[in-house]
């Protein structure tokens, strides 16, 4: 869907054509009009003037002097003839042998003048140029009856044709002109207003889960200024329940660890007591122990990464590739037992950073793909450098990922109805890990599922003066 900016655009775009057609329309009509009207106040005029000459060589003399000077832009038209018989009397030379004929879809012509008419009952109607070839000029006729003659008189319109076509050109041209003009103001003043609300989108991007940080303010006590403020509030509230929580499981975990210890304690030896039956009835119970009490310590290192990250400065030195090539050689026995082809493709990259840690977050990623490849597929391990940062990534050609699932992955024993995402705590444990190290991780899924880690490169080291 096109952002707010594009919408705002085209509604005024919309809009302004709207109003600028209507408009135009407006105005063409009115000029048409006054056209019309300029043209029947001639047409009427000379009806007078032909109306007060009583013979026929008077009329024809006045039909040939006002016809002498035409031109293919001012033409007019001229004929009389006896109104009971329909004989032609007089005729300009450039009307047709057959005439103009009786006036058909007549109207009656009341011209704006500010006294009482001369001529009654004048009619009015068009037909089409005798001269046009493509049958686009028009003839505007006025016609009267007087004396027992009919006297017709016509005009062309081809000037005012010319120029209300003119015209209308010219006000399409602006309509299209303004309705851009006027889109890519409005596209131009709501980029404007809209800018706080990317700066608080690209600020809310940016904080992610932080335990720190607000939106920031304009400070305007606008609209904008007055939702950032409630944002904020509700950042603050959202993070006070988070740290509630992360107590609660970490309380909890602490509490587990003593009685699951005395529990393991007191299986074994049972087990160390017991017959080798009651040995086979107990294993399964302390496979169980053993899995609760993995989940405790990866809660509690979740707990503790996410509280307490180590400084940067504290942390060791470390070759992310080689550290990728052990930990993909001690997997390669469990890839090969799932007939899946484990390969690596690293280039040397130097981190700092806690080598139990990092190695717990591989070891987690690579799991992750392992349970999530059917046989005969393959994952790949790389590393490079990108940048200030090192990049992991690992890729597998399972089913991938849903956009949905992009960021709910690495949720807490997040787990998906079709099987896709298994449950547990590795993909949290793994990001946490890299939050702490100042990195980032992030899913995609290309064709199969991309799992892509983000370190700080290590300083380079001077050499050492001697």
């Amino acid at each position: 869907m096109p952002n707010i900016r594009w919408r705002i655009g085209l509604s005024v775009f919309l809009l302004v054509a709207a109003l600028q057609i209507a408009l135009s329309t407006y105005v063409l009509a009115r000029v048409q009009e006054s056209q019309l009207a300029g043209i029947d106040d001639d047409l009427f005029e000379e009806l007078v003037e032909m109306a007060a000459l009583a013979s026929i060589p008077e009329l024809a003399a006045y039909a040939d002097a006002e016809t002498r000077q035409n031109t293919k832009w001012d033409e007019d038209f001229f004929e009389v003839v006896d109104a009971a018989t329909g004989a032609r009397l007089v005729a300009s030379a450039n009307v047709p042998a057959e005439g103009f004929g009786e006036p058909v879809d007549s109207a009656v012509l009341e011209p704006r003048w500010g006294r009482p008419l001369p001529l009654r009952d004048v009619r009015v109607w068009e037909l089409t140029h005798p001269g046009s070839r493509k049958r686009h000029t028009r003839l505007r006729l006025a016609s009267v009856v007087v004396n027992g003659r009919r006297i017709v008189t016509a005009e062309s319109m081809k000037v005012v044709q010319k120029s209300y076509w003119a015209l209308r050109e010219q006000l399409s041209w602006g309509l299209v002109v303004v309705a851009l003009l006027g889109s890519a103001g409005a596209w131009w003043v709501a980029r404007r207003s809209l800018a706080p609300i990317h700066a608080i989108t690209e600020r809310a991007r940016r904080l992610g889960a932080a335990a720190v940080g607000s939106l920031p303010r304009t400070g305007n006590q606008d609209e904008l200024d007055r939702l950032a403020e409630v944002l904020n509030e509700m950042l603050e509230r959202i993070r006070a329940e988070v740290q509630r929580v992360q107590r609660v499981g970490a309380d909890a975990a602490h509490a587990l660890r003593t009685p699951l210890a005395a529990i393991r304690g007191t299986l074994e030896v049972h087990m160390q007591l017991s017959g080798p039956e009651q040995v086979l009835s107990l294993a399964p119970a302390l496979e169980v122990v053993d899995e609760t009490i993995a989940l405790v310590n990866q809660l509690l290192l979740l707990a503790r990464l996410e509280s307490n990250p180590h400084p940067l400065a504290e942390l060791q030195l470390l070759r992310l590739d080689v550290m990728a090539r052990d930990v993909v050689e001690a997997l390669a026995v469990v890839a090969e037992d799932r007939e899946i082809a484990l390969a690596a493709q690293v280039d040397p990259a130097e981190v700092r950073g806690d080598a139990h840690q990092l190695r717990n977050a591989l070891v987690n990623l690579i799991d992750n793909a392992l349970r999530h490849t059917p046989a005969g597929g393959r994952i790949q391990v790389s590393v490079r450098s990108a940048g200030p940062c090192a990049e992991l990534a690992i890729e597998d050609t399972g089913r991938g990922l849903r956009p949905d699932q992009l960021e709910r992955v690495f949720e807490r024993f997040y787990s998906d109805q079709d099987g896709q995402v298994g449950s547990g705590l590795g993909l949290a444990i793994a990001r946490a890990v890299a939050e702490a190290h100042g990195g980032t991780l992030t899913a995609s899924s290309p064709a199969g599922a991309r799992f892509e880690l983000r370190l700080p490169l290590a300083p380079a080291t001077p050499p050492r003066v001697t």
